[in-house]
């Protein structure tokens, strides 16, 4: 029996007990109070999910930051290192090349 189905039979039952009607309607509140924070903990649990996403986005986007700075930091080390002797092995105290 669905609620469209119940409801005349409750009515004729509530015109026999008040208290009949009390129920049906706490009843009723009930049922539409449950079915609101369901949708309510859908709507956060999809809320939630997107943040989690985001969180891990974000992790990921600044540990490649991280490796690029580091990768960017060893070549520049590695290019003066270069330059600085001049390829060939010995820098001079005055800097140039012996």
């Amino acid at each position: 029996m669905d609620l469209s189905q119940a409801i005349p039979v409750l009515v004729e039952l509530a015109k026999q007990d008040a208290r009949i009607l009390l129920i049906f309607l706490l009843g009723l509140g009930l049922w539409h109070y449950e079915r609101q924070a369901r949708e309510k903990d859908k709507q956060y649990r999809e809320w939630l999910e997107k943040q989690v996403e985001f969180l891990q986005n974000e992790r990921r986007r600044e540990e490649k930051r991280r490796v690029d700075c580091e990768l960017v930091e060893e070549e520049r080390f590695s290019d003066s290192d270069h330059h600085r002797d001049g390829g060939r092995g010995r820098v001079r105290d005055d800097g140039e090349d012996e």
